[in-house]
């Protein structure tokens, strides 16, 4: 790599000798996850070399490792200069994928699902895997703008396309028809598309994964909108891993928010707060617009589940701006979602019924099926409520998940006249919520039967669903939750004293990550490498994590329940405690 340096150093004049030694210098470096170093030798090469064609694809070459390190306007900076030079569709559609990829970033959502699908139609009769990759990346810009109508167009298109018969094609098309067929509210469909989608994954795990952790991220939307908890959960924390051992801080700042996501659906909320600040952070120093207001709406959503009320309101005025600016409807709605379950959780209906009125668009509107019913339901207009169940059932149905039917019936009860009918239905919820890991909605579900069981004057049946909910939320740290239970369990008759709040294990966000990476048998220099720190830093840090948790070993720290053991990192740090560089 020195001699193709100083041979590019020595040159005045084009030089293919000199020129074929950078490329291969820059693919070591890429192998080698070095993108910045991989990026600097395809533009030296570039520099030296006359074919326009040729150039276009090393200044490409640069800018697409120049995104992948996290450098978005260095990424711009060459496409704007290869762009004029690309005469050929296929080489302008490579192009044409990072322009989306910076304007989804930088800019607005539905200009760039506009520039890859256009791009997507002109390549498709030369390249339908091309195509394929520009629709996939048109569909995120879909989601994020909240178009429905482009998803389906996606769907159509992808569906003709002519590709090579390989598991990671296959199921992105299935994906991409599958989403499709979600915005046309045709969930059986939907489901047979995002499962196939799913069992391609499957087979590349012995191939493809291993050096394409992307892969792992079309998985993970599949799941999302299948409502797979468990595999959504699991594809999203290897994304991570991947993202992380190969350097890609690109694709781990799209990684972090949705495990954030992910990690609160199964009940780490803890670990959900960690993960959200670091995507934050690293979101921020790179610039990255549309993950900074992910972020932001991820933390208000953190903290309203846990009922920090300040928090959530700061946060979700915060990414509602920045969407605001940028046409981010999905961050919009997840806003809208974590203020709807703030204010539920407080107990004022009515307000949570104005937040959830506005979520419509996206599948935020499937995740918060729970939270607008109840809303409805609590604030007297049971019509609205009936109207939002009608579609979330069939999308619960088709789905499969345990959670999403345990829902439906939790909602049908809280909707039925009959108590015999009603009672039938929260008993049948719980019964299902076993099947799932969503301890969140199974206590809530617990609480709406102790309810209806105290007003029915049976206050010693309601005790047991009470204290089993107020458990359940003070485990989770829902403080504004476990207090509504508490203070229902008190009506029945039966005191209930508060958790003493124990400084022991009181981690910070980033005192939990280390843990969880130390836990699992890295080394103080691996952990640095995995969170971008200095090992000093690493050390520093574990000493406080031991000194918290009352521990002197590494092997006594793998044995610990570290999310159950760490509130405060899911109420909100104090600020000088949150994760800085080191």
């Amino acid at each position: 790599d020195r001699r193709a340096w100083h041979r590019a150093a020595g040159s005045v004049e084009p030089d293919p000798a000199v020129v074929e030694e950078l490329e291969q210098a820059a693919e070591r470096a890429r192998r080698r996850s070095g993108f910045a170093a991989a990026s600097l030798a395809f533009e030296r090469a570039a520099a030296l070399t006359v074919d326009e064609q040729q150039r276009a694809r090393q200044l490409t070459d640069a800018a697409e490792n120049a995104w992948f390190g996290g450098r978005f306007e260095r990424t711009r900076m060459l496409l704007e200069r290869a762009r004029p030079l690309a005469s050929e569709p296929i080489r302008g559609a490579d192009i044409d994928r990072y322009r989306g990829l910076i304007e989804m970033t930088e800019g607005v959502p539905a200009d760039a699902c506009q520039l890859l699908f256009r791009a997507a139609g002109e390549v498709a009769p030369l390249d339908g895997d091309r195509a394929l990759q520009l629709l996939n990346l048109a569909s995120i810009a879909a989601l994020y703008a909240g178009d429905g109508d482009a998803a389906i167009a996606i769907a159509e298109l992808a569906g003709g396309l002519e590709v090579e018969e390989t598991p990671l094609s296959r199921m992105l098309v299935q994906l991409l028809i599958g989403l499709g067929a979600h915005f046309e509210l045709d969930f059986d469909r939907a489901a047979a598309s995002l499962r196939s989608a799913l069992a391609f994954e499957e087979q590349l795990r012995e191939a493809a994964l291993a050096e394409h952790p992307v892969a792992v991220l079309f998985a993970g939307r599949a799941a999302f909108f299948l409502g797979d908890d468990d595999r959504a959960y699991q594809l999203h924390q290897e994304a991570a891993a991947r993202a992380r051992a190969n350097g890609a801080l690109g694709l781990l700042t799209q990684i972090l928010p949705r495990l954030a996501h992910a990690e609160l659906r199964v009940g780490h909320p803890a670990s959900a707060s960690a993960n959200a600040a670091e995507g934050l952070r690293l979101a921020r120093e790179m610039g990255q617009h549309d993950l900074i207001a992910y972020g932001l709406a991820a933390q208000a959503l953190i903290a309203a589940y846990v009922g920090a009320e300040g928090e959530c309101r700061s946060r979700a005025a915060e990414a509602r701006e920045l969407a605001f600016a940028h046409r981010f409807a999905f961050v919009t709605e997840l806003a809208d979602w974590a203020l709807a379950l703030l204010e539920l959780g407080l107990g004022r209906a009515e307000e949570a019924l104005l937040r959830a009125r506005d979520i419509s668009t996206t599948a935020v509107a499937f995740w918060v099926g729970l939270d607008r019913i109840e809303a409805a339901v609590r604030a007297g207009e049971p019509e609205t409520a009936r109207d939002w169940l009608a579609i979330f059932e069939p999308w619960a149905e088709s789905g499969g998940a345990a959670w999403a039917r345990a829902v439906a019936l939790h909602c049908r009860a809280l909707l039925s006249q009959e108590e015999q009918e009603a009672e039938r239905l929260f008993q049948t919820a719980l019964a299902i919520h076993a099947e799932a890991p969503r301890p969140f909605e199974r206590a809530r579900t617990e609480l709406a039967y102790g309810e209806f069981l105290r007003r029915g004057r049976r206050r010693i049946d309601a005790r047991a669903h009470l204290q089993s909910a107020l458990d359940a939320f003070e485990t989770l740290g829902a403080n504004a939750w476990a207090e509504r239970a508490r203070i229902e369990l008190r009506a029945s008759g039966q005191t209930a004293r508060k958790r003493d709040p124990s400084t022991r294990g009181q981690l910070t966000n980033q005192e939990l990550q280390i843990a969880h990476f130390v836990a699992q048998g890295l080394s103080n220099r691996e952990v640095a490498a995995q969170l971008f720190l200095s090992p000093r830093t690493i050390a520093f840090h574990l000493r406080n994590i031991f000194r918290k948790v009352g521990i002197s070993s590494r092997t006594q720290l793998a044995g610990l329940e570290l999310d159950a053991a760490s509130e405060s990192a899911a109420q909100g740090a104090d600020p000088a405690s949150r994760p800085v560089r080191a």
